[in-house]
């Protein structure tokens, strides 16, 4: 299966930056507002924040619309709302926390 492109230019955005450890899930059939949940543990606030201006730069050249940001650097927890994709960026901690790979597993 071919890969969306909303989601190849947020993997070939994140990992140009360095990011590593980056989650996909297909939510399609489980929430009517996004096909694609993106999770992505970031080492520092600095990343998050940056990560974050990076992506919504790269989605909206490749025409895609970014319809919201929330969180900060501070916060420890960014989430951009791309339409098709909601990406989460967040610490470590808060990953942990969350643990959005079980949630997303079983939603």
């Amino acid at each position: 299966m071919r890969q969306p492109k909303i989601l190849k230019i947020i993997e070939e955005t994140l990992t140009e930056h360095k990011a590593e450890n980056i989650s996909v899930f297909n939510v399609k059939e489980r929430t009517p507002f996004n096909d694609y949940a993106v999770v992505v543990e970031a080492p520092n606030e600095r990343a998050i924040e940056s990560w974050g201006e990076y992506l919504i730069k790269a989605l909206e050249k490749n025409g895609f619309k970014v319809r919201a940001k929330e969180g900060n650097s501070s916060s420890k927890w960014v989430i951009i709302d791309a339409g098709v994709a909601i990406i989460h960026l967040l610490d470590s901690k808060e990953k942990e926390r969350i643990n959005f790979d079980d949630l997303y597993g079983k939603f």
